[in-house]
Protein backbone atom coordinates (compact mmCIF):
# COMPACT_ATOMS: atom_id res chain seq x y z
CA UNK A 1 0.00 0.00 0.00
CA UNK A 2 1.30 3.43 -0.97
CA UNK A 3 1.36 6.12 2.35
CA UNK A 4 -1.51 8.16 1.86
CA UNK A 5 -1.64 11.96 3.61
CA UNK A 6 -3.21 10.28 6.51
CA UNK A 7 -0.74 7.51 7.15
CA UNK A 8 1.76 10.16 6.72
CA UNK A 9 -0.11 12.24 9.50
CA UNK A 10 -0.76 9.44 11.72
CA UNK A 11 3.51 8.65 11.54
CA UNK A 12 3.85 12.41 12.79
CA UNK A 13 1.73 11.86 15.60
CA UNK A 14 3.63 8.69 16.48
CA UNK A 15 6.41 10.69 16.51
CA UNK A 16 5.47 13.31 18.15
CA UNK A 17 3.66 11.18 21.39
CA UNK A 18 7.63 9.43 21.82
CA UNK A 19 9.12 12.89 21.18
CA UNK A 20 7.18 14.55 24.17
CA UNK A 21 7.74 10.92 26.22
CA UNK A 22 11.59 11.52 25.90
CA UNK A 23 13.15 13.83 28.69
CA UNK A 24 16.45 15.26 27.65
CA UNK A 25 18.97 13.70 29.98
CA UNK A 26 22.08 11.79 30.38
CA UNK A 27 22.41 8.74 28.55
CA UNK A 28 22.25 5.47 30.18
CA UNK A 29 25.57 4.06 31.30
CA UNK A 30 27.24 0.40 31.42
CA UNK A 31 27.29 -0.29 35.54
CA UNK A 32 30.36 1.93 36.65
CA UNK A 33 33.91 1.40 36.82
CA UNK A 34 34.03 2.98 40.15
CA UNK A 35 31.77 0.11 41.54
CA UNK A 36 34.03 -2.50 39.98
CA UNK A 37 37.05 -1.15 41.34
CA UNK A 38 35.29 -0.47 44.77
CA UNK A 39 34.18 -4.33 44.87
CA UNK A 40 36.90 -6.41 43.00
CA UNK A 41 39.59 -8.52 45.02
CA UNK A 42 42.56 -7.33 42.93
CA UNK A 43 43.21 -4.08 41.13
CA UNK A 44 46.35 -3.82 38.72
CA UNK A 45 47.93 -2.06 35.88
CA UNK A 46 49.05 -4.40 33.80
CA UNK A 47 50.30 -4.65 29.97
CA UNK A 48 48.84 -7.08 27.65
CA UNK A 49 51.40 -9.70 26.87
CA UNK A 50 49.35 -11.84 24.32
CA UNK A 51 45.89 -12.62 23.20
CA UNK A 52 44.26 -15.85 22.75
CA UNK A 53 41.28 -15.96 20.63
CA UNK A 54 38.44 -18.81 21.23
CA UNK A 55 35.30 -19.90 19.71
CA UNK A 56 32.09 -18.48 20.17
CA UNK A 57 33.66 -15.30 20.50
CA UNK A 58 35.81 -15.62 23.21
CA UNK A 59 38.74 -14.31 24.38
CA UNK A 60 41.96 -14.70 26.18
CA UNK A 61 44.63 -11.74 27.77
CA UNK A 62 47.91 -12.63 29.39
CA UNK A 63 48.97 -9.67 31.44
CA UNK A 64 51.94 -8.39 32.58
CA UNK A 65 51.13 -7.11 35.92
CA UNK A 66 53.56 -3.56 36.42
CA UNK A 67 51.85 -1.88 39.62
CA UNK A 68 49.39 -3.13 41.96
CA UNK A 69 46.29 -0.73 43.47
CA UNK A 70 44.51 -3.17 45.76
CA UNK A 71 45.17 -7.47 45.86
CA UNK A 72 43.87 -9.44 48.60
CA UNK A 73 46.52 -11.63 49.57
CA UNK A 74 49.69 -12.25 47.48
CA UNK A 75 49.53 -10.96 44.10
CA UNK A 76 51.11 -13.24 41.18
CA UNK A 77 53.82 -11.22 38.34
CA UNK A 78 51.45 -12.12 35.37
CA UNK A 79 47.65 -12.63 35.03
CA UNK A 80 45.22 -14.24 32.74
CA UNK A 81 41.92 -12.81 31.97
CA UNK A 82 38.82 -13.57 29.39
CA UNK A 83 36.15 -12.37 27.91
CA UNK A 84 33.50 -12.22 25.17
CA UNK A 85 33.07 -9.70 22.27
CA UNK A 86 29.01 -10.35 21.13
CA UNK A 87 29.46 -7.59 18.72
CA UNK A 88 31.00 -9.34 15.67
CA UNK A 89 31.82 -5.89 14.10
CA UNK A 90 33.40 -4.76 17.17
CA UNK A 91 37.32 -4.69 17.66
CA UNK A 92 38.57 -6.75 20.60
CA UNK A 93 38.24 -4.25 23.43
CA UNK A 94 42.04 -5.69 24.41
CA UNK A 95 45.49 -6.01 21.96
CA UNK A 96 48.69 -6.93 22.84
CA UNK A 97 50.77 -3.69 23.82
CA UNK A 98 47.82 -2.34 25.00
CA UNK A 99 48.10 -1.17 29.00
CA UNK A 100 45.75 -1.57 31.36
CA UNK A 101 43.87 -0.55 34.58
CA UNK A 102 41.95 -3.37 35.41
CA UNK A 103 39.58 -5.24 38.39
CA UNK A 104 39.15 -8.63 38.36
CA UNK A 105 38.10 -11.77 40.33
CA UNK A 106 37.32 -15.16 40.34
CA UNK A 107 35.29 -16.78 37.74
CA UNK A 108 31.60 -16.82 38.86
CA UNK A 109 30.12 -20.26 39.16
CA UNK A 110 27.89 -19.47 36.22
CA UNK A 111 30.81 -18.33 33.87
CA UNK A 112 30.67 -19.77 30.43
CA UNK A 113 34.46 -20.32 31.02
CA UNK A 114 33.56 -23.18 33.12
CA UNK A 115 32.53 -25.01 30.11
CA UNK A 116 34.68 -23.35 27.58
CA UNK A 117 38.21 -24.11 29.25
CA UNK A 118 37.49 -27.70 30.04
CA UNK A 119 41.31 -28.04 31.45
CA UNK A 120 40.72 -27.36 35.30
CA UNK A 121 44.69 -25.87 36.10
CA UNK A 122 43.67 -23.24 32.90
CA UNK A 123 40.31 -22.91 34.37
CA UNK A 124 41.74 -22.26 37.73
CA UNK A 125 43.83 -19.52 36.39
CA UNK A 126 41.70 -17.66 34.75
CA UNK A 127 39.87 -14.46 36.38
CA UNK A 128 37.12 -12.19 34.93
CA UNK A 129 36.77 -8.36 34.72
CA UNK A 130 34.81 -6.94 37.37
CA UNK A 131 32.10 -4.81 36.72
CA UNK A 132 30.40 -7.25 34.10
CA UNK A 133 33.30 -6.73 32.18
CA UNK A 134 33.12 -2.99 32.58
CA UNK A 135 35.82 -2.96 35.35
CA UNK A 136 38.68 -1.40 33.01
CA UNK A 137 40.25 1.74 31.92
CA UNK A 138 42.59 1.43 28.66
CA UNK A 139 45.80 3.07 28.63
CA UNK A 140 45.41 5.16 32.41
CA UNK A 141 47.25 8.00 33.35
CA UNK A 142 49.23 8.75 36.03
CA UNK A 143 46.98 11.36 37.54
CA UNK A 144 43.83 9.87 37.54
CA UNK A 145 45.54 6.44 38.59
CA UNK A 146 46.82 8.14 41.93
CA UNK A 147 43.45 9.65 42.51
CA UNK A 148 41.68 6.25 42.25
CA UNK A 149 44.83 4.70 44.34
CA UNK A 150 43.90 7.31 46.99
CA UNK A 151 39.87 7.08 46.78
CA UNK A 152 40.31 3.42 46.92
CA UNK A 153 42.28 4.02 50.15
CA UNK A 154 39.65 5.70 51.78
CA UNK A 155 37.17 3.68 54.11
CA UNK A 156 34.13 2.42 52.83
CA UNK A 157 31.79 4.37 55.31
CA UNK A 158 33.85 7.65 54.53
CA UNK A 159 33.18 7.59 50.76
CA UNK A 160 30.39 9.34 51.26
CA UNK A 161 32.13 12.09 53.22
CA UNK A 162 34.51 14.79 52.66
CA UNK A 163 37.56 12.54 51.13
CA UNK A 164 34.80 10.71 49.01
CA UNK A 165 33.66 13.73 47.45
CA UNK A 166 37.25 15.35 46.77
CA UNK A 167 38.46 12.75 45.02
CA UNK A 168 35.40 11.87 42.80
CA UNK A 169 35.69 15.51 42.12
CA UNK A 170 39.27 14.96 41.20
CA UNK A 171 38.84 12.32 39.11
CA UNK A 172 35.85 14.33 37.13
CA UNK A 173 38.88 16.77 36.72
CA UNK A 174 41.62 14.47 35.66
CA UNK A 175 40.43 11.61 34.37
CA UNK A 176 39.67 10.13 31.19
CA UNK A 177 35.65 10.23 29.80
CA UNK A 178 34.83 6.83 31.15
CA UNK A 179 35.64 7.09 34.88
CA UNK A 180 34.95 10.93 34.80
CA UNK A 181 31.31 10.27 33.93
CA UNK A 182 31.09 7.85 36.36
CA UNK A 183 32.61 10.02 39.23
CA UNK A 184 30.22 12.50 38.38
CA UNK A 185 26.97 10.78 38.83
CA UNK A 186 28.44 9.54 41.91
CA UNK A 187 28.57 12.94 43.10
CA UNK A 188 25.35 13.60 41.63
CA UNK A 189 23.84 10.82 43.89
CA UNK A 190 25.48 12.48 47.03
CA UNK A 191 22.97 13.34 49.64
CA UNK A 192 23.89 16.83 51.22
CA UNK A 193 26.57 17.05 48.69
CA UNK A 194 27.05 20.90 49.68
CA UNK A 195 27.87 19.68 53.26
CA UNK A 196 30.58 17.49 51.66
CA UNK A 197 31.86 19.93 49.02
CA UNK A 198 34.95 21.33 50.84
CA UNK A 199 37.64 23.90 48.49
CA UNK A 200 39.41 21.54 47.41
CA UNK A 201 36.71 19.69 45.53
CA UNK A 202 34.73 22.84 44.24
CA UNK A 203 38.20 24.09 42.66
CA UNK A 204 38.35 20.38 40.89
CA UNK A 205 34.54 20.43 39.86
CA UNK A 206 35.54 23.56 38.01
CA UNK A 207 38.70 22.73 36.62
CA UNK A 208 36.09 19.83 35.67
CA UNK A 209 33.92 22.05 33.69
CA UNK A 210 36.66 23.61 31.88
CA UNK A 211 37.98 20.93 30.67
CA UNK A 212 37.47 20.37 26.34
CA UNK A 213 35.90 17.84 24.81
CA UNK A 214 34.29 16.50 28.00
CA UNK A 215 30.37 18.00 26.98
CA UNK A 216 28.63 15.41 28.50
CA UNK A 217 30.57 15.22 31.95
CA UNK A 218 30.31 18.77 31.98
CA UNK A 219 25.95 18.33 31.43
CA UNK A 220 26.00 15.72 34.31
CA UNK A 221 27.73 18.45 36.24
CA UNK A 222 25.59 21.19 35.90
CA UNK A 223 22.64 19.39 36.13
CA UNK A 224 24.28 18.10 39.21
CA UNK A 225 24.57 21.56 40.27
CA UNK A 226 21.32 22.98 39.62
CA UNK A 227 19.69 20.46 41.94
CA UNK A 228 22.22 20.53 44.86
CA UNK A 229 23.12 24.06 44.50
CA UNK A 230 26.55 23.36 46.57
CA UNK A 231 27.02 26.89 48.70
CA UNK A 232 30.99 26.23 48.35
CA UNK A 233 30.62 26.28 44.91
CA UNK A 234 30.01 29.49 44.53
CA UNK A 235 33.54 31.12 46.21
CA UNK A 236 35.30 28.67 43.78
CA UNK A 237 33.60 30.02 40.92
CA UNK A 238 33.43 33.70 41.55
CA UNK A 239 37.07 33.13 41.85
CA UNK A 240 37.85 31.47 38.76
CA UNK A 241 35.18 33.83 36.44
CA UNK A 242 37.76 37.08 38.26
CA UNK A 243 40.96 35.03 37.07
CA UNK A 244 39.11 34.58 33.48
CA UNK A 245 37.64 38.42 32.19
CA UNK A 246 37.19 39.40 30.50
CA UNK A 247 36.99 35.90 28.41
CA UNK A 248 34.81 33.77 30.33
CA UNK A 249 34.31 30.47 29.19
CA UNK A 250 30.17 30.35 28.97
CA UNK A 251 30.32 26.84 31.03
CA UNK A 252 31.22 28.74 34.51
CA UNK A 253 28.10 31.23 34.09
CA UNK A 254 25.84 28.52 33.33
CA UNK A 255 27.70 26.62 36.46
CA UNK A 256 26.95 29.54 38.35
CA UNK A 257 23.29 30.26 37.44
CA UNK A 258 22.50 26.65 38.41
CA UNK A 259 24.16 27.33 41.55
CA UNK A 260 22.09 30.69 42.58
CA UNK A 261 18.95 29.93 40.61
CA UNK A 262 19.90 33.07 38.87
CA UNK A 263 22.45 35.13 37.03
CA UNK A 264 23.48 38.57 38.06
CA UNK A 265 21.33 41.42 35.75
CA UNK A 266 24.88 42.74 34.61
CA UNK A 267 25.84 39.61 33.50
CA UNK A 268 21.94 38.71 31.91
CA UNK A 269 22.85 41.91 29.69
CA UNK A 270 25.95 41.03 28.56
CA UNK A 271 24.69 37.27 27.04
CA UNK A 272 21.75 39.01 25.78
CA UNK A 273 23.65 41.22 23.80
CA UNK A 274 25.89 39.07 22.19
CA UNK A 275 25.90 37.35 19.00
CA UNK A 276 26.43 33.48 20.58
CA UNK A 277 22.82 31.81 20.71
CA UNK A 278 24.43 29.82 23.38
CA UNK A 279 25.53 32.72 25.55
CA UNK A 280 21.27 34.11 25.06
CA UNK A 281 20.11 30.47 26.19
CA UNK A 282 22.31 30.58 29.49
CA UNK A 283 21.74 34.09 30.40
CA UNK A 284 17.35 33.15 29.39
CA UNK A 285 17.64 29.34 31.84
CA UNK A 286 18.47 31.81 34.69
CA UNK A 287 16.72 35.28 34.06
CA UNK A 288 14.84 36.98 37.14
CA UNK A 289 13.57 40.17 38.28
CA UNK A 290 11.20 42.82 37.36
CA UNK A 291 12.39 42.76 33.60
CA UNK A 292 12.39 39.50 32.90
CA UNK A 293 9.12 38.28 32.01
CA UNK A 294 8.53 41.50 29.56
CA UNK A 295 12.40 40.42 27.83
CA UNK A 296 11.68 36.58 27.72
CA UNK A 297 8.32 37.36 25.64
CA UNK A 298 10.56 39.35 23.33
CA UNK A 299 12.91 36.85 22.91
CA UNK A 300 10.13 34.32 22.84
CA UNK A 301 8.73 36.63 19.76
CA UNK A 302 11.85 37.69 17.72
CA UNK A 303 14.94 35.91 18.70
CA UNK A 304 16.23 33.81 15.37
CA UNK A 305 17.63 31.03 17.60
CA UNK A 306 14.83 28.27 18.07
CA UNK A 307 17.11 27.45 21.32
CA UNK A 308 16.75 30.59 22.85
CA UNK A 309 13.02 30.69 21.96
CA UNK A 310 12.52 27.39 23.31
CA UNK A 311 14.51 28.24 26.71
CA UNK A 312 12.69 31.28 26.70
CA UNK A 313 8.67 29.51 26.83
CA UNK A 314 9.97 27.26 29.17
CA UNK A 315 11.41 29.93 31.96
CA UNK A 316 8.52 32.23 31.26
CA UNK A 317 6.07 29.40 32.36
CA UNK A 318 8.22 28.77 34.87
CA UNK A 319 8.65 31.92 36.53
CA UNK A 320 5.01 33.39 35.47
CA UNK A 321 2.90 29.76 35.90
CA UNK A 322 -0.93 30.20 34.29
CA UNK A 323 -0.16 34.07 33.66
CA UNK A 324 2.39 32.65 30.61
CA UNK A 325 -0.61 30.91 28.94
CA UNK A 326 -0.95 32.96 26.05
CA UNK A 327 2.69 33.15 24.95
CA UNK A 328 2.95 29.43 25.81
CA UNK A 329 -0.13 28.91 23.11
CA UNK A 330 1.65 31.08 20.91
CA UNK A 331 4.59 29.04 21.01
CA UNK A 332 3.03 25.95 20.10
CA UNK A 333 2.46 27.78 16.74
CA UNK A 334 5.97 28.36 16.09
CA UNK A 335 7.40 27.23 12.94
CA UNK A 336 10.38 25.88 15.06
CA UNK A 337 9.75 22.04 16.14
CA UNK A 338 12.03 22.38 19.02
CA UNK A 339 10.28 25.14 20.48
CA UNK A 340 6.88 23.44 20.02
CA UNK A 341 8.04 20.50 22.10
CA UNK A 342 9.18 22.91 24.60
CA UNK A 343 5.74 24.34 24.69
CA UNK A 344 4.07 21.30 25.42
CA UNK A 345 6.44 20.45 28.22
CA UNK A 346 5.98 23.71 29.77
CA UNK A 347 2.45 23.70 29.13
CA UNK A 348 2.14 20.27 31.19
CA UNK A 349 3.44 21.56 34.36
CA UNK A 350 0.02 23.77 34.03
CA UNK A 351 -1.71 21.08 34.25
CA UNK A 352 -4.98 21.07 34.43
CA UNK A 353 -5.23 25.02 34.35
CA UNK A 354 -4.08 24.92 30.98
CA UNK A 355 -6.60 22.07 29.67
CA UNK A 356 -9.40 24.32 28.14
CA UNK A 357 -6.74 26.54 26.35
CA UNK A 358 -5.22 23.34 24.81
CA UNK A 359 -8.44 22.37 23.92
CA UNK A 360 -9.47 25.46 22.21
CA UNK A 361 -6.35 25.08 20.08
CA UNK A 362 -6.23 21.60 19.12
CA UNK A 363 -9.92 21.59 18.44
CA UNK A 364 -9.72 24.32 15.27
CA UNK A 365 -7.75 22.10 12.85
CA UNK A 366 -4.50 20.15 12.21
CA UNK A 367 -1.75 22.22 12.38
CA UNK A 368 1.61 21.72 13.79
CA UNK A 369 0.38 23.79 17.32
CA UNK A 370 -2.89 20.93 17.37
CA UNK A 371 -0.50 18.66 17.22
CA UNK A 372 1.43 19.72 19.37
CA UNK A 373 -1.64 20.52 21.95
CA UNK A 374 -2.82 17.01 21.59
CA UNK A 375 0.86 15.94 22.88
CA UNK A 376 0.60 18.44 25.76
CA UNK A 377 -2.47 17.10 26.71
CA UNK A 378 -1.10 13.35 26.96
CA UNK A 379 1.16 14.61 29.26
CA UNK A 380 -1.52 15.53 31.70
CA UNK A 381 -4.22 13.99 34.13
CA UNK A 382 -7.78 13.25 34.17
CA UNK A 383 -9.26 16.32 32.71
CA UNK A 384 -7.00 16.12 29.45
CA UNK A 385 -7.77 12.00 29.29
CA UNK A 386 -11.47 13.41 29.01
CA UNK A 387 -10.80 16.22 26.46
CA UNK A 388 -8.66 13.14 24.15
CA UNK A 389 -11.37 10.72 24.52
CA UNK A 390 -14.30 13.22 23.11
CA UNK A 391 -11.88 14.39 20.81
CA UNK A 392 -10.83 10.76 19.41
CA UNK A 393 -14.64 10.72 18.76
CA UNK A 394 -15.83 14.11 17.49
CA UNK A 395 -12.39 15.96 16.23
CA UNK A 396 -13.79 17.38 12.57
CA UNK A 397 -10.29 15.99 11.43
CA UNK A 398 -9.41 12.30 10.78
CA UNK A 399 -5.83 12.54 11.42
CA UNK A 400 -6.49 14.51 14.81
CA UNK A 401 -8.93 12.28 15.70
CA UNK A 402 -6.14 9.04 15.24
CA UNK A 403 -4.13 11.27 17.23
CA UNK A 404 -6.32 11.66 20.16
CA UNK A 405 -6.64 7.70 20.49
CA UNK A 406 -3.07 7.14 20.07
CA UNK A 407 -2.74 9.89 23.34
CA UNK A 408 -5.13 7.98 25.06
CA UNK A 409 -3.93 4.54 23.96
CA UNK A 410 -7.29 3.46 22.16
CA UNK A 411 -6.52 1.20 19.43
CA UNK A 412 -6.26 2.70 15.64
CA UNK A 413 -7.10 -0.67 13.91
CA UNK A 414 -5.59 -1.53 10.26
CA UNK A 415 -6.07 0.10 7.18
CA UNK A 416 -5.83 -1.88 4.42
Amino acid sequence: MRPDRLSIRIAQAVAWLVAISLHPTIAWAAPGVIAALEEAPIIVVAEVERITRLAHAGYLADLDVTRSLHAEGRLPESLVIAWEEPAPSRSPRFEKGQRLLVAVGALSSASIWRIRVPDDAARAALLEVAGGGEGYLSRPMSGELDVIEHYLAVAVEAREGDAGALHLARLCAVGQPKIAMDAARRLADFEGLSDHLLPGAAHAIVDALLRPQMERTSALLLEMIAEQRPVALRTALDQRIRSLQPRVPLVLYGALGATEGRLDDAVTETLLAGESSEARVTAVRYAEGPEASAQLRALLRTDRSPAVRAEAVTRLVRLDGIAALSDLTRALEDPAAPVRLAAVRAAATLDPQAVAALRSVAGNDSSDAARAAIAALSLMGREAHAVLTEMAAEHPDEAMRLLSRIAIGQPIGDRH
